[in-house]
């Protein structure tokens, strides 16, 4: 397989947690490794001592087109927000440059076609990219409906999953002996309303004296106040525990009963996979692309309070051992199928 002699990653998201970044990350190391491609991430979220990016989004424009323009790569991979997309493009109308590949994560809940200048640049994009790569078969069907598009140049590829070989023993001992978990940043209003419907749920089931288990729950953001109220005012203080600032959960996965994925807004969650690869059954909402994954030990669920706390019940007294997700969701097979596709 040949592969473009560089390629530039162009993300909005680098370092902060979350699946973009974790996304990038995996085929930039993969690309570089395991199949020798020169690539550069330029990403606003990449910390650079030198230069700082600008606040506006338009000035993030200008800013990645110099970078491209300076790097003159061979093929750009777009995994990024409009603005940053409009920058791809620009470079590829001056350059007659015909490598735009576009990776769509879009979250499931926004609308796409409600800004006109959004939907002139969606129109652009679409003549310029080469391949357009959609993370789930439900966002490829929203694209098209909501857009009123047809993609001839389009796939879906599911994302990769890596689970950490030598998690935290030292995180294991703050854990509770048995518990079900929750991972996810309390960053965006309808992410943090599928928790409080988990606590709500959880609250429920608490209720039960039988039911001996405790609720772990992975995540900051700018809404965790929000949470820590609703959990005081259900009177679970103790009962549910907050870790924040953890940059590897495969300890919570491991030693969880259940992972739980209660959402209103994800397209392909990556916590399910890495849930389901260390051996966690995991129940999860019937949104998005969610019901795709087809794995032994996945349980979806409608987001309703009673549904979900009956559904972690019976999960609790005959739920089976989850198998692995397959080496189809590898990141050395992700990448391989990346490559192939924007080659």
């Amino acid at each position: 397989m040949r592969t473009p002699a560089k390629i530039v990653l162009l993300s909005t998201f680098y370092e902060r947690l979350g699946g973009i970044s974790t996304y990038v990350k995996a085929i930039e190391r993969e690309m570089v490794v395991g199949f020798r491609s020169k690539v550069k991430v330029i990403s606003p979220d990449k910390e650079d001592k030198l230069v700082k990016w600008p606040s506006s989004r338009l000035g993030k424009t200008y800013r990645a087109l110099r970078e491209l323009v300076r790097e003159r790569p061979d093929s750009v991979h777009c995994h990024c927000a409009w603005y940053l997309q409009l920058a791809a493009i620009l470079y590829a109308r001056v350059f007659s440059f015909k490598k735009v590949s576009v990776f769509a994560y879009k979250h499931s809940d926004i609308p796409l076609g409600n800004n006109e200048l959004r939907n002139l640049i969606f129109l652009a994009l679409d003549m310029s990219a080469s391949q357009v790569l959609f993370i789930s078969q439900y966002l490829k069907n929203k694209y098209c409906r909501e857009l009123s598009r047809r993609y001839s140049n389009a796939e879906v590829l599911m994302t990769g999953v890596t689970v950490s070989e030598n998690p935290s023993a030292e995180l294991a001992l703050r854990l509770p002996e048995r518990y079900i978990s929750y991972v996810g940043v309390m960053e965006y209003a309808e992410k943090v309303r599928g928790l409080e419907l988990l606590i709500q749920a959880y609250a429920k089931l608490a209720e039960n004296p039988a039911v001996d288990v405790d609720l772990v729950v992975v995540g900051g953001g700018a809404l965790s106040e929000r949470v820590v109220k609703l959990i005081s005012e259900k009177g679970l203080v103790g009962r549910i525990h907050l870790f924040s600032g953890l940059q590897d959960p495969t300890t919570i996965y491991r030693n969880s009963l259940i992972h739980c994925h209660i959402t209103y807004q994800d397209t392909m969650p990556m916590v399910i996979l890495e849930a389901l690869e260390s051996g966690t059954n995991v129940i999860a909402s019937k949104f998005g692309g969610i019901p795709e994954i087809n794995a032994e030990g996945l349980y979806v669920v409608e987001n309703d309070a009673d549904q979900i706390a009956y559904q972690i019940k019976l999960v609790l007294q005959d739920g089976g051992q989850a198998t692995k997700v397959g080496a189809e969701h590898s990141w050395s097979e992700i990448t391989k199928r990346i490559l192939t596709l924007t080659a």
